[in-house]
């Protein structure tokens, strides 16, 4: 079994270089809610809802602060939901789509040596395939 670790991410067909080990994401399932009926005496049963208001993908990462990171990520909240994040791993056959992905938080871009912004995506649930 390989870890996964080190994906490689394209969003909308550009690489980028993100700092290692800070690629997360949510495959878009949603939150689910399991209740139990009772059918009388010790007859029980599950009830289990999806919250379809929750089935939104996200993924984050964290970038290094360059003047080149600063404009992309201008770029990505200037298209609004019209991103498209890629992540994949050849050696672990890892690929995962966002489409539709919008930056959903205000990144805080931290300036100095150490400086690092983190960029925060929502989607339309996550897709498996091979990247294109």
């Amino acid at each position: 079994m390989a870890a996964l670790f080190a994906p490689t991410v394209l969003v909308n067909s550009v690489s980028v270089a993100i700092k290692p080990n800070s690629f997360s994401y949510t495959e878009g399932f949603g939150e689910r809610k399991v209740r139990v009926a009772s059918g009388g005496g010790a007859t029980l049963a599950q009830v289990i809802s999806e919250d379809v208001e929750t089935q939104l993908s996200t993924c984050k990462f964290m970038l290094y602060t360059t003047s080149e990171n600063v404009k992309l990520i201008r770029e990505w909240q200037a298209n609004n939901e019209a991103n498209v994040v890629q992540a994949s791993d050849t050696k672990t056959n890892f690929n995962r789509t966002f489409s539709n992905a919008i930056i959903t938080n205000d990144p805080d871009i931290a300036l100095g040596v150490d400086g690092e912004v983190e960029v925060e995506f929502t989607s339309k649930k996550s897709t498996q395939g091979s990247k294109s």
